[in-house]
């Protein structure tokens, strides 16, 4: 099963346009006003959910009415529009189904101005690392991901995003990581807060390969 969740911020529409060629079968939640973003490319909500108060009440009510579904959330909240969105998205998934290594979540729009959003938006990736689910938030220049300890991930060489690939510590610390075909290979190093050894590597080899010991790992792939 394919999630694509649309929300208010970075976007750029070519991109995405070109995305959705071989996407047009995902199942669309808009966050906000992303669900504004779908209506005004054409496309159909599965489900909308926000507060909306980032449109107009004419344009929450176009929302409504070009939804399958439309979830309307009391501004005074504990999480963000994006959060609940995510939460949609994690219900579709596992009720009644089981999980498959196929089931992908892409989100855009989590980037831009707002890096108090942006921070959160990757932590809330870790909904999705829980379950064993892959997600990744996607813009024009970068496809970020978390990776979890004691999986061996591939990486084919002809499918990177871009030229750099950064891999940062999302828990305190990553201990025992080996990259095997990169520009820097590592040997069971450990990564912690507060230095950059795992900024702009660089994929060389057609496979490459990346697994580590204990921790969580940011992965983001950038093209400027």
């Amino acid at each position: 099963m394919k999630i694509t969740i649309l929300a208010g911020g970075k976007f750029d529409r070519e991109f995405f346009m070109s995305w959705l060629v071989a996407n047009t079968d995902s199942y669309f939640i808009g966050a906000d006003a992303g669900a504004k973003r779908l209506l005004e490319l054409g496309i159909r909500a599965d489900i909308a959910v926000g507060d909306f108060d980032s449109v107009s009440s004419d344009e929450k009510s176009l929302i409504e009415m070009a939804s399958e579904k439309t979830i309307v959330l009391n501004p005074v909240k504990d999480d963000t529009d994006m959060e609940r969105a995510i939460r949609e998205a994690l219900k579709l998934l596992t009720e009644n189904r089981n999980l498959s290594d196929n089931d992908i979540v892409t989100i855009f729009g989590a980037t831009g101005t707002r890096i108090d959003h942006l921070l959160a938006n990757i932590s809330l990736l870790k909904i999705f690392l829980d379950k064993g689910i892959k997600a990744y938030i996607l813009d024009q220049n970068n496809r970020i991901r978390l990776l979890k300890a004691n999986e061996l991930y591939y990486f084919d060489k002809k499918e990177e995003f871009g030229k750099y690939v950064s891999y940062l510590p999302f828990s305190e610390e990553v201990r025992g990581l080996y990259l095997t075909g990169f520009k820097y290979d590592t040997d069971g190093v450990d990564l912690k807060f507060g230095n950059s050894l795992g900024v702009s590597n660089e994929i060389l080899a057609e496979k490459a390969s990346l697994i580590f010991d204990s921790g969580s790992l940011i992965m983001i792939e950038s093209r400027d």
